[in-house]
């Protein structure tokens, strides 16, 4: 009897063995896939921003020049919107009034030429 218990013991054992090598096992393939799924994730992060940088970097140029027209920062530090065109420092805060309306605007300037040409006819 004393050897069906030795057996039992050493069976059991064994068993134990196999049971953590196995657990080991399962724990090594889980944390690779752990690390694989964060490889993956990180891809895509690295994929977006790469494609949503024209976006960002035309979208900085843009808050720029909208600083510069409504006069805040600083004038002609990395700002280009002097040399557009589109106004100068401030000016977007400058009051609208008839006579921009006259300048700027091609329906005022057609609608004037026309009544003139009326008043001759």
């Amino acid at each position: 009897m004393p050897w069906g218990f030795a057996a039992a013991a050493v069976g059991s054992l064994a068993g134990g063995a196999i049971s953590a090598s196995g657990a080991e096992s399962a724990a090594q393939t889980q944390a690779g896939a752990a690390e694989q799924a964060q490889q993956i994730s990180e891809n895509e992060f690295n994929t977006i921003t790469g494609q949503e940088q024209p976006w960002m970097t035309s979208g900085l140029g843009a808050q720029s020049q909208l600083n510069y027209l409504l006069g805040t920062g600083t004038p002609g530090q990395g700002q280009t919107a002097a040399s557009s065109g589109s106004g100068g420092y401030g000016s977007l805060l400058t009051p609208f009034t008839a006579q921009n309306m006259q300048q700027y605007s091609p329906a005022y300037q057609f609608q004037l030429q026309q009544g003139q040409q009326g008043v001759l006819n």
